[in-house]
């Protein structure tokens, strides 16, 4: 099968909470991604660029900067994070593996049905000049080592699905103590418009790259700057820890 594939390296800093140690470290992040042929070929132009938009925005504005911690350190978290701006980002563990393997199947779930991330690589660039690859092609996407849903936030999760399967632009999870706390979040907080705002910037993304075809060359990979800098006019959001 034809296909061109799309190589990407993005800057990226996490901040890493494990037993007694708060760590930040300074990524590159490397992404591949490649567009299967569609009947419309035009069809398939505008798929890769709002694949390849999407994942950047989630890379660059809800993940950069983040957060990284177990659900075992959430109590942690809760005192003294809650307040920051940062966006959290809840793992089963906190490693470079596994933080690649729940962006890999992140990315594939957000590029959409002919759009495919194979690859993606984390570059250390705090001197040890160490990398991490996570790869698969597109018939073995069943096969992350990552849990399911009870197994990881439990009884009483927020989410049906852990966020490495959902289509939106939450990269965490929570649960609650109890029954009472679990409908309260429910009833009042994950609400529709809760729900709206986490895939509102990927509609809009989508959005804008269609309307940007009818301005320049289907050839060409889609520049989003002034879409962008509306992004950054907003007031960002973010997502609660309680």
């Amino acid at each position: 099968m034809r296909y061109v594939r799309l190589k990407k390296t993005v800057p990226l800093k996490i901040i890493g909470v494990t037993d007694f140690v708060v760590e930040p470290r300074f990524f590159d992040l490397e992404f591949t991604l490649y567009t299967t042929s569609t009947d419309n070929s035009m069809a398939g132009v505008i798929q890769q660029n709002q694949a390849y938009q999407k994942i950047l925005y989630l890379v660059e504005e809800c993940i950069n900067g983040g957060i990284l911690y177990e659900f075992t350190h959430k109590k942690l978290l809760e005192k003294f994070f809650a307040d920051y701006e940062n966006p959290f980002i809840t793992l089963p563990s906190v490693n470079e593996i596994t933080l690649l393997e729940a962006l890999h199947s992140k990315f594939n779930v957000i590029a959409g049905e002919h759009s495919f991330v194979d690859s993606i690589e984390l570059i250390d660039r705090d001197g040890s000049g160490q990398s991490w690859i996570f790869a698969l092609d597109d018939e073995t996407v069943d096969q992350y080592m990552l849990p399911q849903q009870k197994d990881f936030a439990g009884e009483f999760a927020y989410f049906d699905t852990p966020w490495w399967t959902r289509y939106d632009s939450t990269v965490f999870d929570n649960y609650a103590d109890d029954d009472a706390g679990l409908k309260d979040w429910l009833e009042n907080i994950k609400t529709e418009e809760f729900d709206r705002a986490t895939i509102l910037v990927l509609d809009e993304i989508d959005e804008a790259i269609k309307n940007a075809f009818t301005k320049q060359e289907p050839t060409e990979v889609i520049d989003l700057e002034e879409f962008k800098a509306e992004l950054n006019r907003r007031k960002k959001w973010k997502p609660t820890l309680v």
